[in-house]
């Protein structure tokens, strides 16, 4: 008789084979890849964004190191416009020059942007995300991000920010997954079950970066009897009969590591 624990030799769908694979291997270039965020460029060629141009463009490190204080420090300002400003420059500097990710942590941004993810400003709330997933990229960032509490802003924004901040946070929250003890930290936090919310009723972007962080936190079984539980069997067998929808594949690989419980067959 199957046990809960057995995982699977493999799971066949449509003649296909759909095994265990790792996120870092190149068969699984079906999942997103959640190297930065996408969500705009410069707004303007004013002179602030010239000298953020500058600075991402490669000028002098004591030029760049100068900014970076400049924005964590406004970061606190009282004025939710400076914070915007100052929020947006940093996922910027953080996202077009990867050097400066150590050095935006180092110089304290990590806690005042994980204050701006409780924000009641929606916009304020997903420059915040955004730019925590972009300091994300550097590993050496992880351990730093998780320690100073934002698994949980995180998820809340997952839960009711802007359809693009709640895809950068599938992405933070992707990125954190891959230190392994905070998958079972994240589910715990109550990330799956908006996760699975984004993967049914999120736009396309929505649904890839749901898979993929999914895929990622389900490798813990834990974690795949929540996704069960928050109903995901009904999204996948829905995405996974829609040959339109881009994400037959996807698809198949999360459920390819569910079926591993017993909840998740029994649910098929």
């Amino acid at each position: 008789m199957e046990t809960e624990n057995l995982p699977p030799a493999g799971f066949t769908y449509m003649g296909r084979n759909f095994t265990d694979l790792s996120l870092n291997d190149n068969s699984s270039s079906a999942f997103s890849d959640c190297n930065s965020d996408r969500s705009g460029e410069f707004p303007s060629a004013s002179s602030e964004s010239r000298q953020l141009w500058l600075a991402c463009a490669g000028s002098g490190d004591d030029y760049s190191d100068d900014l970076i204080r400049q924005l964590v420090s406004n970061l606190n300002s009282p004025s939710i416009e400076e914070q915007k400003q100052a929020a947006m420059e940093i996922r910027l500097l953080a996202k077009n020059k990867p050097e400066n990710r150590l050095k935006i942590a180092r110089a304290g941004a990590i806690k005042p942007l994980i204050s701006l993810l409780s924000s009641s400003d929606l916009q304020l709330q997903e420059y915040g995300v955004t730019a925590i997933l972009n300091l994300s990229l550097c590993d050496e960032n992880k351990d730093h991000i998780t320690s100073s509490g934002a698994i949980k802003p995180l998820v809340r924004a997952l839960k009711t920010g802007t359809p693009t901040a709640r895809e950068n946070a599938a992405c933070a929250l992707l990125r954190l997954s891959q230190i392994e003890e905070n998958k079972v930290l994240i589910g715990r936090s109550g990330a799956i079950p908006p996760l699975v919310d984004l993967l049914e009723n999120g736009n396309f972007r929505g649904k890839k970066d749901a898979s993929t962080a999914l895929y990622s936190l389900c490798s813990v079984k834990e974690n795949k009897i929540r996704a069960v539980e928050a109903g995901i069997m009904k999204p996948l067998i829905e995405l996974m009969a829609d040959f339109g929808s881009n994400m037959v594949d996807k698809s198949a690989y999360v459920l390819s590591l569910l079926v591993s419980v017993a909840e998740a067959r029994a649910a098929v």
